[in-house]
């Protein structure tokens, strides 16, 4: 059959085509048996000792040199990906649980490696977080890696013998080994997993290579050499297209090219609504070397950057000094524009790794600010670590799941606390920052008035806050048409919460998918947003559509939109008066279903 189309998630925008290589890399990939590396002692502990650390030693060996391949296609910032990889070979629980099983029980390295593995992985049993996701995907990878290492087994990949441009279909593809494509003839590739913010999808877009993943049953459903055609805009896979499709898809290559470079052009621009009222477009990251892209792009400073990954590299917390560092050097990068960090915003059961701390609903439970009030040794070393930071002045504080005023008052005074100690060491007597909170919970949107009287600025995330209004669990596929943000409810909540900082005076923040639909975003300015934070992908897209509205018709849209009382109703008033009248979006739209 001609033109089998697979639906997944965009992971990395752009359109190729090719012939396929189904990529085997973990079950009927070619194993072949290598030479013993070193012969079998009398005491077989320490045999077996020696055998895992020669096998660590081997793969952080691959890993360094995968690192410099990736590297000659990339940069430092993105290279260092894989120096996630290579401190989870110096995993104390891992590494050194597996020596000590070794000794203890006499078990082989393989043996007690696989139990280690197992049981640091079933430490988190719901993974709702895309950077615990990633921790494990990453611990995964490596360990996958080890193994084959202790087996003495060395991989032979298909991939690496092509030697013609080609597309790689694959179950799934771990970071290390995406990252393996930027020295050979990979121009994209599809997987049945994965999403789109992890490693692999970020590695990617590092390669600027066209990706899909999610798509289920793709890997199984490919023959080798097969024409097919990846359209990672949309998330669609076409397997064996027909002429007609090839001819409308090579086409769409240049348009899509064409439309790039205008993009590009957007980047150095004001970020200004046509009658001339300046919007605040910033980036949100995840990891420090997405501070480039954002830049590249335009971003107008950070306005949300994340700080889990720091904790998620080892069995220890950051030190004080190491989450300095991190602040410093990302501040001084995006300076003078501002830089917002998010305190710690996970699970205490992610981070401490005790029965007694798992939560039974991870999205109600103990999280954000308050782990870091319960857990205030944790939340002042980040605090003195973020003030220590502010050398340049441009960096602002913002305190994740507020349910109420209380939280924000007893956050405030252990950052007094912790300024007053740092003055007592005398570190410094400057200490101004400004302190913001996310308005994610429903509570917190409804007395938005009384917390903006604490702080400087509120940060609506659009994401939490739909799934707590709709009480829908936005990970969850069979909720997928329930989880929406344009529900009517949601909007009002967002014009309420802007109101009620205006009143007193603060500026108010949204990040969030709506930040970036083309549909939603002169309504969010109509709203009187004051500043958009998305991914830095976004930023050129959501420039455009601001320069091409004007700050009149946004406050029409706004108020039109808040009398319709259902889905439907504001679903049929963006299609027919925000599609209809507005030749930008429209057009964003368009080329978004190419």
């Amino acid at each position: 059959m001609r033109n089998k189309l697979f639906r997944g998630t965009p992971a990395s925008p752009g359109i190729c085509i090719a012939r396929v290589v189904p990529y085997i890399a973990v079950m009927p990939e070619r194993l072949v048996k290598t030479e013993n590396r070193k012969q079998k002692t009398e005491d077989k502990t320490l045999y077996e000792i020696e055998r895992f650390k020669n096998a660590i030693e081997m793969t952080e060996q691959e890993l360094i040199s995968i690192r410099k391949g990736f590297l000659s296609r990339t940069d430092n910032h993105h290279a260092s990906m894989l120096d996630i990889q290579l401190l989870a070979l110096r995993d104390k629980t891992i590494m050194d649980g597996t020596i000590e099983l070794i000794k203890k029980e006499k078990r082989t390295a393989d043996s007690a490696f696989r139990k280690v593995v197992k049981k640091t992985l079933s430490n988190i049993p719901r993974i709702i977080d895309d950077y615990i996701r990633q921790r494990l995907d990453d611990i995964k990878d490596v360990s996958r890696r080890i193994m084959r290492n202790l087996k003495e087994q060395k991989i032979e990949s298909i991939v690496a013998m092509e030697k013609n441009d080609h597309i790689v279909i694959a179950h799934d593809i771990t970071p290390s080994e995406s990252a393996q494509f930027a020295n050979r003839k990979v121009v994209g590739f599809a997987t049945n997993l994965g999403s789109e913010n992890s490693h692999t999808s970020i590695m990617a877009r590092a390669l600027e290579i066209p990706a899909v993943v999610g798509l289920r049953n793709i890997w199984k459903s490919v023959k080798s050499g097969e024409l097919a055609i990846i359209d990672g805009n949309n998330g669609v896979v076409i397997i064996d297209p027909d002429e007609s499709t090839l001819r409308a898809y090579r086409r769409k290559e240049k348009e899509i090219e064409k439309h790039q470079r205008n993009l590009e052009s957007m980047a150095k621009l004001p970020c200004v609504t046509l009658d001339g009222n300046a919007i605040e477009l910033a980036a949100n990251i995840e990891m420090p070397f997405e501070i480039k892209t954002a830049i590249a792009h335009g971003a107008k400073g950070i306005g949300l950057m994340r700080t889990e990954f720091l904790y998620l590299k080892e069995d220890r917390f950051p030190s004080e000094n190491e989450q300095y560092e991190v602040y410093r050097d990302i501040a001084e990068v995006i300076a003078p524009e501002s830089l917002i960090i998010r305190t710690l915003d996970i699970g205490g059961d992610k981070l401490l790794h005790t029965d007694e701390m798992v939560d039974a609903n991870p999205f109600l439970g103990w999280r954000g600010i308050r782990f870091s009030l319960s857990e205030k040794g944790i939340f002042k070393e980040q605090l003195r670590a973020i003030l220590r930071a502010n050398v340049r002045k441009n960096i602002k504080i913002l305190f994740p799941m507020i349910t109420d005023v209380k939280e924000v008052i007893s956050a405030k005074k252990i950052l007094k606390r912790v300024k007053e100690e740092l003055e007592t060491e005398g570190i410094s007597d400057d200490f101004n920052i400004e302190v913001g909170v996310m308005i994610e919970v429903p509570s917190a949107s409804l007395s938005a008035k009384a917390i903006a009287k604490e702080v400087d600025f509120l940060s609506i995330g659009s994401n939490d806050l739909t799934q707590y209004v709709l009480a829908c669990d936005r990970t969850n596929r069979r909720l997928a048409d329930l989880y929406n943000s344009l529900h009517p409810t949601i909007l009002k909540l967002i014009s309420e919460t802007v109101d009620a900082g205006h009143k007193e005076h603060k500026w108010v923040g949204l990040c969030g998918e709506l930040a970036h639909n083309p549909l939603t975003i002169p309504i969010l300015i109509g709203f009187g947003i004051d500043e958009l934070s998305v991914s830095p992908l976004y930023l050129t897209k959501v420039k455009k559509i601001i320069r091409n509205i004007s700050m009149e018709e946004a406050q029409w849209l706004a108020r039109e939109i808040l009398v319709c009382n259902t889905l439907t109703e504001v679903e049929k008033f963006l299609e027919k008066k925000v599609l209809t009248e507005f030749s930008v979006i429209r057009e964003m739209v368009e080329r978004s279903a190419l």
